[in-house]
């Protein structure tokens, strides 16, 4: 019996599937690859014959078949025979740990399932150092790992369902499967139990890197919103981009999404300057009340030195939008002046929210004050108010919404607070009220966010894109 016919015997008995994108490695033993490679050599030297190739007597094609049988297996089709590698996380605490930003490169090679032809490119793998880290080397294996989307494999999304009205709209249903691949619900499920293992396997107060594929990260992104059934309201994820979701007990957040300022300072405002149509916020500079932990709402603070410096070096950074618009408050005023030279417009719709009791507080003595008002208005009921007597997310929401909607067709930046800009872009993107309150955490001290009106709706495409692994608060996971 060829090894083949045997393999495919195994693979029954067993009920596994075996087709061209997926992983039969559980049933090899060992000799098993190199006894396919000479059936394979004896197979190819049949095809060459078919095509009126003279493998005896041509020195090109001697042994064309021998080559063709080892590359298959070895090379354009390993991941069918291989199993999953290892990936050993090993701690980073030491006082020479990696630091920053880790960039690992990595030739890959592939194989479109239709016509059995080779797909060749160059991935660049930005990692970012966090207490553990997997070995570098084990990044380029990994990266292979994206939703199996079977027939589709190898094709491009605008010809399969970005320009298909009817698969692109079979997308939110989640029986929906791609043609040999696996289901919409399928794919949830499985972003969802990852994300489950992911938090399961980090420690308190430490961070876990994950390296993986724009379909699965968006994906991760959109359940994290709260959001279920496709299209998500989220825009296209940049190669290399950085997206966090933090855990605080039960609640995941989106605390950065598609930051690929490390690539270039110009990204900072991503895709605004591609875009005829964009609403891009920014978060003020720091206070010395940031500095302490203390909650300003409406206290007219102004930028410390630290802010002042910070915000300088933005300056030209932002061009080509149709008006710059400010909260009246020092901290945002002061911001967007030092951002740019054009004429800032003032609007009292991107103050601070009001936060009723909690103002002048840090978060600790919220805390031991307000805890049940503090934890429902932040993480359970958007529709709560902030201090008792304050300003819910979404009344600030609306508010926001309110001033965009007397601009529409315009490129905007907007100069405003960490609390109004969270519950403006929750409020725009529709997040469902099951999570509209603990959406996101609050943007960090000059965070950009972006969204694209489209169709009469809002698509986030960045969120808090600024210095990658800074966080003004801290997070169990």
């Amino acid at each position: 019996m060829d090894k083949s016919e045997e393999l495919k015997a195994r693979l029954d008995d067993a009920g596994i599937r075996y087709w061209a994108g997926d992983n039969i490695s559980s049933v090899m033993q060992p000799g098993d690859k190199e006894a396919l490679i000479q059936e394979l050599e004896n197979k190819f030297k049949t095809v060459l014959d078919g095509l009126v190739i003279d493998t005896v007597n041509d020195p090109n094609s001697q042994k064309t078949a021998r080559r063709l049988s080892k590359m298959y297996i070895n090379e354009l089709m390993s991941g069918r025979y291989d199993p999953m590698p290892n990936a050993t996380a090993f701690p980073n605490v030491t006082d020479d740990r990696y630091t920053g930003m880790l960039v690992v490169r990595s030739e890959l090679v592939s194989m479109c399932s239709h016509h059995h032809q080779p797909v060749k490119g160059t991935a660049y793998i930005g990692i970012i150092a966090a207490d553990t880290l997997i070995g570098l080397s084990k990044y380029t294996r990994i990266a292979q790992w994206e939703i199996n989307v079977g027939d589709f494999t190898g094709m491009s999304v605008k010809d399969t369902y970005t320009s298909n009205h009817e698969i692109f709209q079979s997308l939110q249903n989640d029986s929906f499967q791609f043609p040999n691949g696996e289901s919409v619900q399928e794919f949830k499920d499985r972003v969802r139990n990852e994300l489950e293992y992911i938090f399961d396997q980090t420690e308190e107060d430490s961070e876990t890197v994950v390296v993986t594929h724009g379909f699965f990260i968006g994906t991760a992104i959109g359940l994290t919103l709260g959001f279920n059934t496709y299209p998500f309201p989220i825009g296209d994820i940049t190669n290399t981009s950085i997206s966090t979701i933090v855990k605080r007990e039960t609640v995941t957040q989106v605390n950065k999404f598609n930051d690929s300022i490390h690539l270039s300072k110009e990204n900072i405002d991503f895709p605004a300057k591609s875009k005829d149509n964009a609403i891009t916020f920014i978060r003020h500079g720091q206070t010395d009340s940031n500095l302490e932990g203390i909650w300003q709402g409406h206290i007219d603070n102004p930028l410390n030195e630290t802010g002042i410096k910070e915000a300088s070096r933005l300056k030209g950074l932002f061009k080509n939008y149709d008006l710059y618009i400010s909260s009246p408050y020092k901290r945002a005023n002061q911001t967007l002046s030092l951002i740019t030279e054009n004429n800032i417009e003032i609007s009292d719709e991107l103050t601070e929210m009001n936060l009723g009791q909690w103002e002048g507080l840090t978060t600790s003595e919220i805390l031991n004050k307000y805890q049940e008002n503090f934890i429902e208005a932040l993480f359970l009921n958007h529709k709560t108010k902030y201090g008792i007597d304050g300003e819910s997310i979404h009344e600030a929401g609306k508010r926001v919404e309110n001033l965009i909607s007397d601009l529409e067709k315009k490129k905007l930046l907007m100069a405003s607070h960490g609390g109004t800009i969270k519950s403006a872009i929750t409020n725009l993107i529709k997040s469902p009220d099951s999570k509209a309150a603990s959406a996101f955490t609050i943007p960090n001290n000059l965070g950009v966010s972006c969204l694209v009106p489209k169709d009469n709706k809002y698509f986030l495409w960045s969120y808090n894109v600024g210095k990658i692994g800074y966080e003004n608060i801290s997070y169990n996971k």
